[in-house]
């Protein structure tokens, strides 16, 4: 059996859609930073997924595949097409018809379909000359990707079957557990790609050492033990830096929100996240809205891109009368906003109900900026005691904590952000790779 020598990082969805979201934000620092720094002796290759078939890509820019920027205009009409439909007529199936990934049948496989029928001249003629690439013994597949969108298995057993390794990375089990939201056709669609990740994978790798108990527990459960046992199951910790935040400025809007609330003697607080169900946003305005009856100068800016489920945060958002008064959303924010944000915030609060990961969570700390966070595993995982913590749905908690900061009466159990230290980018991805690498080794050894 022949030792690793290439590392074929699939990065699909993040090549063309370009999103800024967590997983996309993973992949494109880890693509990047492996092109950068590949372990000695092995060769770092991007793939896209076609056809059941791997093409070989370069870096990951800052701007999605082309076909995706000349759609952006009217991609943003059909989202909100879409949302203004299902304010009319607010039907289950209609919004699975509307809101289902293109795995499933709705309105974007219809769409799928006829974009593909549009551009099969573009496909036949790209891999002619880029040329696909030819699985070998020695090749490991890193399934790195939000793969649930798409189907990489027929890709997976063509490298297994050539003497490689699949290795998939799995982000967290949120679309199996309490969380779980049949809103969403990604958390429908998770678990058969999650029986298929156990089933076609030879190792699992996940980003917390919170989430690898869970697939070790789900392993254990499934009668998996012999497939995916010893070595087979390991994490890394993600990095922190923001890869596009140098030399731009923030806007305007969010500049004046700090100087306002500098003016007033308040401090504003900053929570980062997509608005899901999970993110728990209607605690921390429940929160606020306690904490403005002492405090009225303070402000709270929410950064986070709108989903299917944000309607019932955004009902509460307007019902409070403080939307852009003391609450402020944005849902488009930039690397360079982040930094700024974070590092002019009084405190980042984040108030999730369960996550992989956390990444506001050591991007705020790693610029300085104390955190308030829910007292769920992963974030003591990540924090420590570099947080003060509170129950998830305990909003009084949560204000109490927010009243201390705008009194300047620090909690004595947290540690100060100064002395927190995280990998960078460039140290999270050596991480990674070695995992890859000896976790293949081990694969081909017991292989022999």
């Amino acid at each position: 059996m022949a030792d690793v020598s290439r590392i074929l990082l699939d990065c699909t969805d993040t090549r063309s859609r370009g999103l800024k979201t967590g997983i996309q934000r993973v992949v494109r620092n880890i693509v990047n930073c492996s092109l950068e720094r590949p372990p000695a002796g092995v060769t770092c290759q991007p793939v896209v997924i076609s056809d059941g078939r791997l093409l070989p890509v370069g870096r990951i820019g800052r701007r999605a595949a082309f076909a995706y920027r000349l759609l952006a205009g009217p991609l943003v009409v059909y989202r909100i097409l879409r949302r203004s439909i299902l304010r009319v007529l607010p039907f289950d199936p209609l919004r699975r018809f509307l809101f289902n990934q293109p795995a499933e049948p709705g309105l974007a496989r219809m769409l799928r379909a006829l974009w593909r029928g549009l551009t099969w001249p573009v496909r036949a003629v790209r891999p002619a000359r880029h040329g696909y690439i030819q699985p070998r013994p020695g090749d490991v597949l890193v399934l790195l990707d939000a793969s649930v969108l798409y189907d990489p298995w027929p890709a997976a057993r063509a490298v297994r079957q050539a003497g490689g390794v699949v290795i998939t990375i799995v982000y967290d089990l949120i679309p199996i557990q309490a969380c779980r939201d049949e809103r969403y056709s990604f958390h429908r669609a998770f678990p058969a790609w999650l029986d298929a990740a156990l089933s076609e994978s030879d190792g699992i790798i996940t980003i917390s050492r919170t989430v690898a108990d869970e697939i070790a527990d789900e392993v254990r459960r499934r009668g998996l033990s012999e497939r995916l046992g010893p070595g087979r199951i390991d994490w890394f910790h993600l990095g922190y830096d923001l890869d596009e935040a140098t030399g731009r400025r923030p806007r305007r809007e969010i500049e004046a929100i700090f100087d306002d609330a500098g003016r007033d003697g308040g401090g504003v607080y900053v929570t980062v996240g997509s608005l899901t169900a999970r993110k728990n946003h209607v605690t921390v305005l429940e929160a606020f809205e306690r904490l403005w009856q002492r405090h009225p100068q303070a402000r709270w800016v929410a950064l986070g891109q709108m989903t299917v489920c944000a309607d019932e945060f955004l009902a509460r958002l307007r019902n409070s009368g403080q939307q852009q008064r003391r609450a402020f959303l944005f849902n488009d924010a930039t690397d360079a906003e982040l930094e700024f944000c974070y590092r002019r915030a009084r405190a980042t609060v984040q108030a999730s109900r369960s996550e992989g990961f956390g990444l506001p969570v050591v991007e705020a700390l790693t610029r300085g900026c104390p955190v308030l966070l829910s007292d769920i595993p992963v974030f003591r995982e990540v924090a420590g005691p570099f947080a003060s913590y509170f129950p998830p749905d305990a909003p009084d908690r949560l204000a109490d904590l927010l009243a201390a900061m705008e009194e300047g009466r620090p909690d004595p159990d947290r540690h100060p952000p100064s002395e927190f230290t995280w990998p960078d980018w460039r140290q999270a991805t050596d991480r990674l790779l070695a995992i890859v690498r000896e976790m293949s080794e081990g694969v081909t050894r017991s292989r022999e």
